[in-house]
């Protein structure tokens, strides 16, 4: 379900429709082991021999494979791993270096030469209070 579908649904809706998943599941599971029993009824003995024996003999042959793949890709993964940090490595290396490369250049150009401010004659509005002015 997408998310759109997710917002318009009510919580009935989704708790049926995660049981009518879990019913069709167990159904699909019973009747693949029921298949596989009936099928093993018929086979005769013998031939059940034969086939746990050869997977008793392959299963380290298996193992053999699944660790040599499980190193593969461990070694894959690392390597994903090392390409992704080495560029972002350099990409802030190089930003790095801009960054640098700025300040150098900040630096030799000196810094920029400011003329003095020139600030207005300070006026006094402050008002002239005399003794009797002031009344307690």
């Amino acid at each position: 379900m997408t998310k759109q579908e997710v917002k318009g649904t009510t919580l009935g809706q989704r708790v049926g429709l995660l049981a009518g998943m879990g019913i069709v599941g167990l159904a699909l599971l019973t009747g693949v082991s029921y298949g596989l029993w009936r099928a093993f009824l018929e086979i005769p003995h013998g031939v059940l021999a034969v086939v746990a024996l050869g997977a008793v003999v392959l299963l380290p042959v298996a193992l053999a494979v699944g660790w040599k793949l499980g190193h593969l890709e461990a070694r894959g993964v690392l390597a994903g791993l090392g390409l992704g940090v080495n560029s972002v490595l350099g990409a802030a290396a190089d930003v790095a270096d801009v960054r640098l490369g700025t300040v150098r250049t900040i630096r030799e150009m000196g810094a920029p030469q400011v003329p003095p401010a020139v600030l207005p004659r300070m006026i006094d509005v402050t008002p002239a209070y005399r003794e009797r002015d002031i009344t307690v």
